[in-house]
């Protein structure tokens, strides 16, 4: 029985954008992570700046 020596050029090219696919997930994953914590770092300080604002009595003004 004989050993193939040819890799195959499609499981080259799926294995490729398996990875890369991966990759880009991984990248934008990271990047809503981010949006994330910045929107709530947002709210949070426009919530605490109202209730500074209104003297601490958690009414927004």
């Amino acid at each position: 029985m004989e050993e193939p020596t040819d890799v195959d050029p499609w499981w080259s090219v799926f294995t490729v954008v398996s990875v890369g696919t991966l990759s880009v997930l991984l990248v934008i994953d990271r990047y809503v992570e981010l949006l994330a914590a910045g929107a709530a770092y947002t709210a949070t300080w426009i919530i605490a700046r109202a209730d500074r604002r209104s003297g601490g009595k958690g009414e927004s003004t």
